[in-house]
């Protein structure tokens, strides 16, 4: 009887153990967009205008370029979307004929993005200071220089 208690103990510990520490895991933070910019889906490009010292007049006109330029090239966004997905399947298929077809296609459509956010780009331009535009390209050649993930390892 005793054998048994102790074995049932020990099973108990181990089975209570892993859920016990689950109930202990804090929940991960948001991220720092989200809290500055809840619902946008600007985070990025706000926080780099928040560096700008924008007017209250300034940030409502950017956001509303932004809102604007989200609704109208939402169907280009769908459609790289949808190539990048039968691309993956082509890759995974080995299907070379199907890789080329959809890398065309993804061709096409790439001049079209740029031109948007071109676009974009100068109608936010339009909206600066001489002061702030000349601040954003500084800005921007930090960032190339940086590249797209950040500084190198030391």
């Amino acid at each position: 009887m005793q054998k048994f208690a102790g074995v049932l103990l020990g099973a108990l510990v181990l089975l209570g153990t892993p859920a016990a520490y689950a109930q202990q895991t804090p929940a991960p933070a948001p991220a720092p967009d989200a809290q500055r910019y809840p619902g946008k889906g600007h985070g990025n490009k706000m926080m780099v205008y928040e560096r700008l010292n924008l007017t209250s007049d300034q940030r409502t006109q950017i956001e509303q370029i932004y809102t604007s330029e989200k609704q109208k090239n939402a169907p280009l966004k769908e459609q790289m979307r949808q190539l990048r997905s039968e691309y993956q399947a082509a890759r995974e298929a080995n299907d070379t004929a199907k890789i080329e077809s959809v890398r065309e296609r993804m061709m096409v459509l790439k001049p079209q993005m740029q031109q948007a956010r071109t676009e974009t780009e100068q109608q936010v331009a339009a909206i600066l200071t001489p002061e702030q535009r000349a601040q954003m390209e500084q800005l921007r050649a930090q960032k190339q220089r940086r590249g797209p993930g950040g500084p190198a390892p030391l």
